[in-house]
Parts: structure tokens; C-alpha cells; sequence
């Protein structure tokens, strides 16, 4: 069984605060287990105590390293199982083994679900080792039962927002309140707030802006070996200096969130950003040269020259110095320099002496990052250099800002073509039954019959009894009646038919024809189609209608076509009115209120 290590970076610095220590186990026939089933099984077995002092072990024992070497501050956190705190014995052990590693009790975090909360011992077992000096933090907060009586009762250090919160805020407004009601919680009580699976640039802006100042996931960082997570010293000299941290620029919030707008980070390669990184490398001589866009947490490379990694943490980044200055920023011999001495650029791969970052300063005055050339031999950097490498960085913020441009440019296009696609559809369609309306259906049998397609026919239908049932049982139902009506119709028909409604409770059909029969089954099949009751204000309503078509003929235009199959649907319903039409404009002919076609 073997300890991998996540970080827990604190916000906004970008800085490793904690790393939580994970089981991991690669079984040499099984392969890769997954936790989510030997931790059961080791629970089942009774091996869940020792898995978890081994880990233990194992994180205090990378931990002595991470704290005697670069990172003095750094703190672990290590799962502990229900069944291994119940036991009495799990106290005293874990002390030793903090002990035994020579590390201050404070350093080392215990994470508890609150199921590991409702048992007695396991309670007691927390509570000393929170006396002893040991941090508990409350795991998989937000999903328990309980957790408001435990962090009253219990001597809860941090409280863990679970990852499944975590993911869903962006769309989810409940996620998002629990996540600010928990930070609020946090900061009444003093406690910690660590947001767990924080994958995305968007789950990262979200968190922050809700006031979480831990973060951690995948954004951060997968699992890794503790010696590929951190740097690991080869020795523990007592005189080793860490990185310094650069400083945070006065107008940071503002620094990030136009970088965010721009729309870059993470984005594929582009050839001008390559082709100036490219000239940058030939005209100073450097193996390395890079246009490094600098994140809450992390640089990352838009474009690299002789550079393999994509991005590396904020916290050991030159460039992150680089954009506090208006200038070019140079460090000739990073191993004289205290604030890079014992940085692991420098004592590592790519093993960094020189360094020169001329800062991307946008119009709007915000450093985003850098045009950086790096040599792994210190060197001397002279003005006319200076002035070269500045004059580059300016044609990289003019590629960055032609290409926010551009994309901003290409989003108005693209929205402005949904508009009028939007607008030229709501002039077509009718806006209660999403039909092809009056208009939309006279052009288009304009152009069948300009086309001089004589196999063109209408079908007319109107309903009957429609003004009763709205004054019977509203005009709600009586909407919901013509969109059934409509859904019933567009089904009814074959593909390339145009259904219509024309006004009110007429509904007309273009359809392609030519013979008589033809035309009458389409009649008979719209008939059929509607007379299915639907359930309308807690009623089963069956619409009846009155149909006729016309075929076209010779000299037909549209008006002359659709009034012929008005006429034809007339004579379908001779007992709803005593003359014939002379135009399609037809008078009211109300039914008999026996004959209104609603049954309960």
C-alpha cells in the first residue's frame, strides 16, 4: 500500500498549504485497485487499522522531508476510518508516529466523516487527540445528517464542502448557497473551509468568489508520489532557503479577471505566440523562452521553446515577480539571488541561472504575464537587450488583444445571427402553437404555384365549437386545446407538408397532391389525428372540426386555392350556418350549447 499526495492550495496566493495523504494500491495481477473497493474490504477483514497507521506513516515520514527542506510550513492531512478511531488504542499510536518523525503535532490533520462522529470511542478519540494538539477536519461536509451538532459539540478544526457541491454550483443555485452558507458558518465558528474537487477555471473563480480559501482537485493537481508532488531535498542542511514568494499586485482581482476574459488559458498553440517565442530564443541565444500567462495559482505556457511542461505552480514562478514591475526583470545568477536560491526551477529541472521577463501589459494597465527568455548559465542582460525583449512582449499583448478582439467580434456575429434567425422566426411561426402562420404559409404557396407545381393541395380545417369551450372553461384550456390540436395535425401529415394556422381556430395544410383521392385520405387522416381526447382543466376533451381540400388547377393563385378548399370545408358542416361564404372571411355560427363536444 502506498501514500500519493494532493495539494490544498490557499487562495488567492496559489501557495501549497496542505497536502492529503491517499491510499493507493497496484496489485501486481490486479493492477490499479481502487479504493472505493479495498477500503471496504479492508474494513471487512479487519486490516482497516493497519492500512490506515501505514499511511500515516508514510505522510509523516514525507512530511519530516517537505518541512526540512523547502516548505517549513507545510501541513498533512491523513483519512482515518470509523472503525480505526474506535479503537482505544488509535490515540496514543498516532501521537507516536507524529513523534517519532520529530514533527509538531499541529502539522498532522485527521479527516472524519460523521459517521466516525456517532460512535462513543471514536468521539473520544477525537476530542484527545484535539487536545493533544492534532487538527480534525469534518470530511465529506454537506452530505451527513448531523453536521451542525458536530460542529458544535466536536473540536472540528476545518470543515471539508464536499466534492459533489462543489461541482454541481456553477448551475445548481442550492449548491451555491450551501457553499456561502458554509463559508459564512466557517468564519462565525474559526474554522477552515477547504472546498474539495475543484476541477475547472470556472469551479476555481466560482469558489473564490464565494469566499472559499482552500481549494483542491484536479485544477491543482492529481494524486501524486510524494517525490513528484513537492520537491523532495537530498539532504537537511539547517541552513536550506525556500522560494520567496512573490507579492500580490495591488490590483490582483482586477489582474485575473482580465486575464480570465480573454478567453486563453489552456487554449491549443497558435502560430504568432510560437513564432515570436521562436525569435525570442534566436535573438538572446536561450535554450528556453516562453510567453507565460500568470493564473491565481499557477503560470502557464501559452507558447514554449525547450520547455516540455505546460504550466508550474504560482508560488515558485519567476514570472510571478515579473509582473510587479513595470520593466524588463532580470536575475543574471538565480543561485546568488535569496529569493530564488532555493527555488526548485533553480536546484532542479530546468535547473534555471538566468532569467529575463519583459511583463504583458495590457491597455488597460494589467500585467497578464510575461515574454520570458531563460538560460541555464548565469549572463549578463544589457539595455539595448532589455529594450528588444520589450518591444516583443508588446507584439505578444497585440496578438493577445486582436484575438480577445476577434473572438469577441466573431461571439456578436454569431449572437446577432441567432437574433435574426429568432426574430425571422417569430414573424413566421404562430407564437401559441409554434405553427407556420397566415403569412408564412401564403408565401410559401406563392412559390409552389409560381414554380408552376400543379400538384399542390390545401387541406382547411376549423374547429367547431371552439368560442363555447372558451367561454365555458376558459381561454387557457382553450389554448391548450389548439396546441394539442396543432402537435396532432403536424404528426398527421408526411414530411415536406406544411401545417399553418391561419387565425383563431382555423388551421390550413400545404401539402403535395394530385388526385382527388389522395387528398381525401389526408382529410380523413387530420381527422382521425385530432379526435383523440386530451385531458384539458381536469376534463377529456375531444375536438371536432369541419375539413376540405382543393387541389390546384390552371390560373390558381393562392387566394383562388384556398378559398376553393374553403368552400369545400363548408360543405362538411352544413348545419352550422345558413349561407354560403363569399369570401374566406366567414360569420359566426355558434353551436347549440347540447352540441359542445367536452365529457368529464
Amino acid at each position: 500500500m502506498t501514500a500519493v499526495f494532493q495539494r490544498i492550495v490557499e487562495m488567492p496566493t496559489g501557495r501549497t498549504a496542505k497536502l492529503e495523504a491517499l491510499a493507493r494500491w497496484c496489485d501486481p495481477d490486479l493492477g490499479v485497485v481502487t479504493p472505493d473497493w479495498f477500503i471496504p474490504g479492508a474494513e471487512q477483514c479487519g486490516l482497516i487499522a493497519r492500512l490506515d497507521h501505514e499511511i500515516l506513516g508514510q505522510a509523516c515520514a514525507a512530511l519530516a522531508l517537505w518541512r526540512s527542506g523547502l516548505h517549513p510550513e507545510l501541513a498533512v492531512t491523513v483519512n482515518m476510518s470509523p472503525l480505526t478511531l474506535a479503537d482505544p488504542d488509535t490515540c496514543v499510536a498516532i501521537l507516536e508516529t507524529i513523534a517519532a518523525h520529530g514533527l509538531p503535532v499541529t502539522s498532522v490533520w485527521i479527516e472524519a466523516t460523521e459517521t466516525a462522529m456517532v460512535g462513543d470511542q471514536a468521539r473520544r478519540t477525537l476530542e484527545a487527540l484535539s487536545q493533544a494538539g492534532v487538527r480534525i477536519a469534518l470530511d465529506d461536509f454537506g452530505t451527513g445528517y448531523s453536521t451542525l451538532t458536530h460542529l458544535m459539540n466536536l473540536p472540528v478544526d476545518a470543515v471539508k464542502i464536499d466534492r459533489s457541491i462543489v461541482v454541481n454550483a456553477a448551475g445548481d443555485g442550492a449548491a451555491t448557497a450551501i457553499v456561502r452558507s458554509v463559508v459564512g458558518l466557517g468564519h462565525e465558528l474559526g474554522l477552515a473551509v477547504i472546498a474539495e474537487g475543484v476541477e475547472t477555471v470556472e469551479h476555481e473563480r466560482l469558489m473564490r468568489r464565494l469566499g472559499v480559501s482552500l481549494l483542491q482537485g484536479y485544477r491543482f493537481g492529481r494524486p501524486q508520489p510524494a517525490n513528484r508532488v513537492l520537491r523532495m531535498p537530498r539532504q537537511r542542511p539547517a541552513d536550506t532557503v525556500g522560494p520567496v514568494p512573490a507579492a500580490l499586485s495591488p490590483n490582483e482581482d482586477a489582474r485575473i479577471q482580465a486575464l480570465h476574459n480573454l478567453g486563453i488559458l489552456d487554449t491549443s498553440p497558435e502560430t504568432a505566440f510560437d513564432t515570436l517565442t521562436k525569435i525570442a530564443a534566436e535573438v538572446f541565444a536561450t535554450p528556453i523562452a516562453l510567453v507565460s500567462l500568470v493564473d491565481s495559482s499557477r503560470q502557464w505556457f501559452k507558447s514554449s521553446v525547450g520547455l516540455d511542461a505546460t504550466e508550474t505552480p504560482r508560488d515558485v514562478a519567476f514570472c510571478s515577480h515579473a509582473i510587479l514591475q513595470s520593466n524588463v526583470f532580470v536575475v543574471e545568477n538565480a543561485l546568488e539571488d535569496p529569493r530564488f536560491a532555493g527555488n526548485p526551477l533553480v536546484n532542479a529541472d530546468p535547473n534555471i541561472r538566468f532569467y529575463a521577463g519583459a511583463p504583458l501589459i495590457d491597455s488597460a494597465g494589467n500585467a497578464l504575464g510575461t515574454l520570458c527568455v531563460i538560460d541555464r548559465s548565469a549572463r549578463r542582460f544589457d539595455e539595448p537587450d532589455r529594450r528588444i525583449l520589450a518591444s516583443l512582449a508588446e507584439q505578444v499583448v497585440a496578438h493577445l488583444e486582436l484575438r480577445s478582439l476577434t473572438s469577441r467580434l466573431q461571439a456578436s456575429l454569431i449572437e446577432r445571427a441567432a437574433i435574426e434567425l429568432q426574430l425571422e422566426s417569430e414573424a413566421n411561426h404562430d407564437q401559441l402553437t409554434g405553427l407556420a402562420n397566415r403569412r408564412m404559409f401564403f408565401a410559401e404557396l406563392d412559390l409552389r404555384l409560381a414554380a408552376g407545381n400543379r400538384a399542390v393541395g390545401v387541406v382547411y380545417l376549423d374547429l367547431n365549437h371552439f368560442k363555447q369551450l372558451n367561454d365555458t372553461i376558459g381561454h387557457a384550456a382553450g389554448d391548450a386545446l389548439l396546441r394539442h390540436v396543432a402537435d396532432a395535425l403536424t404528426r398527421a401529415v408526411h414530411p415536406g407538408a406544411l401545417v399553418a394556422r391561419l387565425g383563431g381556430d382555423e388551421f390550413a395544410m400545404l401539402i403535395d397532391c394530385d388526385d382527388e383521392t389522395q387528398l381525401h385520405v389526408t382529410e380523413a387522416r387530420l381527422l382521425a389525428a385530432i379526435a383523440h381526447p386530451c385531458i384539458i382543466a381536469n376534463q377529456a376533451i375531444v375536438a371536432e372540426a369541419a375539413v376540405g381540400g382543393a387541389l390546384a388547377e390552371p390560373g390558381d393563385n393562392s387566394e383562388t386555392l384556398l378559398h376553393r378548399a374553403d368552400q369545400a370545408m363548408y360543405r362538411d358542416k352544413p348545419h352550422h350556418r345558413t349561407t354560403p361564404p363569399a369570401t374566406n372571411s366567414r360569420p359566426a355560427h355558434p353551436p347549440a350549447a347540447a352540441e359542445l363536444p367536452i365529457s368529464a
